[in-house]
């Protein structure tokens, strides 16, 4: 089954889109995020950034974006990772307030900081897609 999830890290971890991209692919690809390590036996057999939710953050903050993606594109597109903005976090990390990360695999920060407001400026936003 496929899953769409969203992972935070501290901004200092990257300096634009890319940097954020191949950041979350490393630190997930290291920890088992696929095959075990912080996640245990690991959530996933198959991951990679946006895939089949990738523009879901354009999409959530009405934000034009281009169609046509490969969905296997291992490191997704520019807008699979975004800076937190209060668009972002009302839409879509307000709900996790107060969890560094949600027991159904929707939802992790990296720097196992619990989700508040402070994260607005701070944190970089990035979609995952999956399969377990």
């Amino acid at each position: 089954m496929h899953t769409q999830a969203l992972i935070t890290f501290g901004a200092d971890h990257a300096r634009d889109t890319e940097e954020a991209r191949q950041f979350a692919l490393k630190f997930l690809v290291e920890d088992g995020f696929a095959l075990g390590g912080r996640f245990c036996s690991g959530p996933a057999d198959w991951f990679v950034v946006g895939g089949r939710s990738s523009g879901f953050l354009a999409d959530t903050i009405d934000m034009p974006r281009v169609h046509g993606r490969d969905v296997y594109k291992r490191e997704g597109y520019d807008d699979d990772a975004m800076v937190v903005t209060e668009d972002l976090y009302e839409k879509l990390l307000k709900e996790y307030e107060g969890k560094n990360e949600d027991d159904n695999g929707l939802f992790w920060d990296l720097d196992y900081d619990e989700v508040s407001r402070e994260f607005i400026g701070k944190k970089w936003l990035v979609v995952l897609d999956y399969h377990s």
